[in-house]
């Protein structure tokens, strides 16, 4: 119990905050009484929608396509072998090069899909950083033109908490450093249209 609470401290202190101008408040430089204006906006949702979107879909979906195609291509080259072998006799002079040939191309195969997990992987983590630049920029720009001094990122406040993986549920109360706030100080919906979501 001690660590789970000692864990949700630390990712609730670890949200980021997009901050358009200094992060501390001339009040406190100054001793003069200051009013600053915040916005909120669900970048995490707004991360998501991207990552959904055609945008950066595409590019993982073609790369899963062209793995699917040589992989299909491999295993039917290795079925075709087994099935061959299974008509020949034991001491059938060509199975000892069809033998080699089964283990190359499962070799291929297993090489294939190592190659695909880690360029599949790399992808995911380059768009993901994408998607976050895309989605601060686009805050940190409407946050400007409608004259917010700070714009805090934080997660939507309407999605359903999952009650069966820990791990999942302290990234999503890590994501909440907003618990109330007024409507009209949201900005999610105009980053939306800013992006085209």
């Amino acid at each position: 119990m001690r660590t789970e609470r000692v864990m949700i401290v630390a990712l609730t202190l670890g949200v980021v905050t997009l901050a358009l101008r200094p992060a501390v408040p001339a009040a406190v430089a100054t001793g003069e009484d200051e009013t600053f204006n915040l916005a909120v906006c669900a970048v995490p949702t707004i991360v998501n929608e991207l990552m959904a979107s055609e945008r950066f879909a595409e590019a993982r979906e073609d790369l899963a396509d062209d793995f699917e195609d040589q992989r299909k291509d491999l295993e039917e080259r290795l079925e075709q072998i087994s099935e061959q072998a299974q008509g020949m006799e034991p001491d059938d002079p060509a199975l000892p090069a069809m033998g080699q040939e089964f283990n190359e191309i499962r070799q291929e195969l297993f090489r294939l899909r190592s190659e695909f997990e880690t360029d599949s992987t790399a992808l995911q983590a380059r768009h993901l950083a994408e998607s976050y630049e895309l989605a601060r920029a686009s805050a940190v720009a409407i946050g400007e033109e409608l004259g917010y001094d700070f714009v805090i990122a934080s997660g939507s406040p309407d999605e359903d908490l999952n009650k069966t993986d820990s791990a999942a549920l302290l990234g999503q109360l890590s994501r909440r450093p907003m618990l109330k706030f007024p409507e009209n100080h949201d900005i999610t919906d105009d980053v939306r249209d800013d992006l085209n979501l």
